[in-house]
């Protein structure tokens, strides 16, 4: 039977904390803790827990096998670019260049413009519209 013990200390202390966003990433598997900051939590008439998501993610050699991917080069919340009909500029089965506009990330309220580091057809956005991102993290997988 597995130990939850150091678990349950992470999120006793997590929920004690200041902190709004914690992650730990090893052998594969992250866990990203999240709670709104502390100020609303204790305007809150009711006791909310922290908002857990445990991702299991494939080796970097499976991840390699899936063909090529753009990946984040920066920490933040990403968005796809869109044109003025609010539709996806660059879609599933788009042709994306190298240097090509697709995306912003935000981060501390600044806007970076994302570019595709190399070329291809798009197979799929790899993650949603304002998902956090992580530095490295792949977002588009190529054909």
């Amino acid at each position: 039977m597995d130990d939850f013990g150091p678990l349950k200390d992470l999120l006793r202390a997590f929920t004690q904390s200041s902190f709004t966003r914690y992650v730990i990433a090893s052998d594969g598997i992250r866990i990203q803790l999240r709670q709104r900051p502390r100020a609303e939590r204790r305007a809150s008439a009711t006791t909310e827990s922290p908002k857990v998501l445990i991702e299991h993610r494939a080796s970097q050699s499976q991840s390699r096998d899936q063909g090529k991917v753009i990946t984040c080069p920066r920490v933040g919340h990403f968005f796809p670019l869109r044109n003025q009909l609010g539709e996806l500029a660059l879609k599933e089965g788009d042709m994306v260049e190298q240097g090509q506009p697709f995306g912003l990330v935000e981060s501390m309220n600044l806007k970076y413009e994302i570019r595709a580091d190399k070329s291809g057809l798009v197979e799929k956005y790899l993650i949603e519209d304002g998902q956090a991102v992580e530095f490295g993290q792949p977002l588009i997988r190529l054909k």
